[in-house]
Formats: C-alpha cells, structure tokens, sequence
C-alpha cells in the first residue's frame, strides 16, 4: 500500500523540479534592470535543466524501441504461432473428413455390392453367357464388370470427401464469424 503511494506522489513531482525551473525562468524574464552575471546564471540553470531533460529524453526512446521490437518480435511470433495453428487445424478437417468419407464409401460400397450380387450378378451372367463363347470369357467379362463398378469408388470417395470438407469450412467459417462477434 506505501509502495503505491510513493509511486503516485512519484508520478505527480515527476516534473515538478522542471515547472519549478520554468516558473523562476519566467519570473526572471519579467523583472527589471537584469545584469549580465545574472542572466548568464539563469540561462546555465535552464541549460542544465534542459540537457537533464534531453538525457531522460533519450533514454525514454531507447527504451520504448526497445519494447516496440520485443512487441514486434512477439507480434510476429504470435502471427506464425496462429498459421502453423491454422495448417494443423486444417490438416486435422481433412483427415477427419477423409476418414468420414472413406466410412461413407464403405457403406455405399457394401450396399452397391451386396446389390451387385443379389440382382446386377444373374444380369451380368445372362449377358456374358449370351454375348461370349467360352468359360474364361465369360469370367473375364463378369470380373471385369465388378472391377469397374469398383473403380467407380475413388471418384466416388472423391466426391464425398469434397462435400464434406466444403461442409466443415462452412462450419469453420460460421465459428470464426461467431468468435468474432463475441
């Protein structure tokens, strides 16, 4: 508590020697009949003053660049703390929204296979067996059917993920609209 006490009555006589110096200053220009002798004294008192006052001067500006580049250094600092934030945070949607595509596609791929089987297979067997001459080309033509339902997949993970991520970026965009009210 006295250590707050000296540090406002600090603050309050912090120019106080300064004002007393220009008030004798001031007096001294308005009186009469001034000697040489004194105005060479008056003029060293307001030229040690103001040297002090250029000394402290100087020593304030050194010390405030000196805090504006630690500000600055953290200011930077801060700024490639939140990108390499921002590219984890990014890095981290899209591997939550890969995994939750590759989830979805595995469904789908489930689903259009357990279809392929039960209802496209017989389809795909009268087709074959109608069209080609021989067991191998017949296999062939039923193996490459399925392979090419299956290479439909990638595109299809593709796509889900695409939807997906334009989905979390939205989401994204809406929180940080929100933060930034709040």
């Amino acid at each position: 508590m006295e250590g707050k006490r000296r540090e406002r009555k600090a603050k309050q006589n912090l120019f106080e020697a300064e004002l007393q110096v220009l008030k004798t200053s001031r007096s001294f220009l308005e009186s009469e009949n001034l000697s040489l002798e004194d105005c060479k004294k008056q003029l060293a008192t307001v030229n040690s003053h103001y040297e002090d006052l250029l000394d402290q001067s100087k020593l304030i500006t050194k010390v405030s660049d000196r805090l504006q580049k630690k500000i600055t250094k953290a200011h930077d600092a801060l700024e490639e703390t939140n990108i390499e934030l921002q590219d984890t945070l990014d890095a981290l949607t899209k591997a939550k929204v890969g995994r939750k595509a590759a989830s979805i596609v595995l469904v789908v791929f489930i689903l259009i296979f357990v279809l392929t089987e039960a209802f496209l297979e017989p389809q795909i067997d009268k087709y074959a067996t109608s069209h080609f001459q021989g067991e191998w080309a017949i296999q062939g033509f039923e193996l490459g059917t399925k392979a090419l339902i299956a290479l439909l997949f990638r595109p299809i993970e593709a796509i889900v993920e695409k939807i997906l991520m334009k989905q979390a970026e939205k989401e994204q965009a809406k929180l940080k609209d929100s933060e930034d009210l709040g």
